[in-house]
């Protein structure tokens, strides 16, 4: 994967697996902030924690139309 820099990354399955190392790559590739999604609060909660980035949580399902309302991504420039 290349550099980030000042890029926005949203990933999902984020609190483990392929999703948390994703968020780990991305943050060291230099993302200015990570918009991180999962159903297990702890897990991304830890994952976030342990990132040089900033990032914000959403915590559900991808599929449940209604975790997209009010999610950050609206308005992403």
């Amino acid at each position: 994967m290349r550099d980030l820099p000042d890029s926005v990354v949203l990933i999902t399955g984020a609190a483990s697996g392929i999703g948390a190392a994703a968020a780990r790559r991305c943050a060291a590739g230099g993302a200015r902030r990570l918009i991180l999604v999962d159903r297990d609060a702890d897990g991304l909660r830890s994952v976030a924690s342990a990132l040089d980035c900033p990032s914000e949580l959403l915590i559900g399902d991808v599929a449940d139309p209604a975790l997209w309302d009010d999610a950050p991504v609206h308005g992403l420039s």
